[in-house]
């Protein structure tokens, strides 16, 4: 105890020189917690999704918006053996994807658009949905549902409003969710509505449920080695994972993590390489008096902790702020930021791990230090 109040004190006499340290810190800790919050947000989003789902796109497409899937193709593949069938009849899902813009009337600008996806009876079964509200979609209507997402940023998308559709008014007679999924950000209408909408007939993607999921590596490469269908599988999750550039989401945390560190690290030793500087007489005086080496090099890895911890109570604190102030991160899909223990965790020992490492420099300079010279 009598360490950290000595270490204290000294920083208190040194407070605007720490201040840069401090504030190094914080950035460090802050962007590193933003950047983990982001990235463990967006995968957990990608890959909440039923593990036996595959999902079949027009080959060399890279998302199921840029793909126009042939329907003689689709038929085949429903046919491949390892495909779950209910009732007599495949488990799957032909879809349409498309863009729409939600504006509401009267607000002078157009809001983002987003996914509208046209779904068929057994695209809800297969995707794993929940309607939190009102009922699906009625078959030969222009009845749309929404996602959770989408209604909360939204907050005038309510049950009972009406797009605006180049086929005609879309009432929305629901909202639904997938566990955080990014189905929550799209708008979901009956296939046969949305190729009115577009005035084409056609489909994006098939998602198949598999008899399991050990099944589901046999039949992605059973369909993309076959020379005759001109389309390409993979499963939900890899699609998603792909699509959504995890990896070098991932690699981008990693370097942020790295160039911050460094920085927070150089700060800290600087900081405290100048105070030892300083204070050379006084550490060399009490060594004379018998205090160990060890002793005061403890002192200065206590202050060095100190302004570490300091920095990352800032930090963390900016960071949940925010989060909060934030909500969601629109690159791509809506990416709901959370901040979760692992995040705060993780922030508080990378702080604090900084402080440490950025006083080993000095704390080897104090243990070394001689008492004569130090007193002259």
């Amino acid at each position: 105890m009598l360490l950290f109040s000595y270490a204290y004190r000294s920083l208190l006499a040194r407070s605007r020189a720490n201040a840069i340290s401090v504030l190094s810190v914080a950035l460090f800790v802050a962007g590193g917690m933003l950047g983990l919050a982001y990235y463990l947000s967006l995968r957990s989003m990608v890959l909440s999704v039923p593990s036996e789902n595959i999902v079949v796109v027009a080959k060399g497409a890279f998302a199921e918006i840029d793909s126009n899937l042939n329907l003689e193709s689709a038929r085949k593949v429903l046919v491949l053996e390892g495909v779950k069938s209910e009732g007599g009849a495949p488990l799957a899902a032909r879809e349409l994807v498309s863009r729409v813009w939600v504006t509401k009337e009267g607000a002078g600008h157009y809001e983002q658009p987003i996914l509208i996806r046209g779904i068929d009876d057994h695209s809800l079964k297969v995707h794993h949905i929940t309607l939190l509200q009102g009922a699906p979609p009625r078959p030969g209507t222009l009845e749309v549902i929404i996602g959770r997402r989408v209604a909360q940023q939204h907050d005038y998308l309510t049950v009972g409003y009406e797009l605006a559709m180049p086929a005609g008014p879309a009432k929305i007679v629901g909202i639904f969710g997938s566990d955080g999924g990014p189905f929550e950000s799209e708008v979901w209408t009956p296939r046969e509505a949305l190729e009115l909408h577009r005035n084409m007939k056609g489909s994006s993607s098939l998602t198949l449920v598999a008899d399991s999921a050990a099944r589901v590596p046999e039949l992605v490469d059973k369909i993309n080695a076959s020379k005759d269908l001109a389309c390409q599988a993979a499963s939900v999750a890899q699609f998603r994972a792909d699509g959504a550039g995890i990896d070098t989401i991932a690699r981008t945390v990693l370097v942020l993590l790295i160039v911050l560190s460094v920085v927070a690290t150089f700060a800290i030793t600087t900081t405290m390489n100048a105070a030892v500087a300083i204070r050379i007489p006084e550490l060399a005086a009490l060594a004379a008096i018998g205090i160990r080496r060890g002793a005061l090099g403890r002192i200065v890895l206590a202050e060095a902790v100190l302004l570490a911890g300091c920095g990352t109570i800032v930090g963390a604190l900016a960071s949940a702020l925010a989060v909060r102030q934030l909500g969601y991160i629109t690159i791509g899909n809506p990416v709901e930021l959370a901040m979760s223990p692992i995040v705060l965790v993780a922030g508080i020992v990378l702080g604090l791990l900084v402080g440490v490492i950025g006083s080993i420099a000095p704390v080897i300079q104090v243990r070394r230090l001689g008492i004569l010279e130090g007193l002259r």
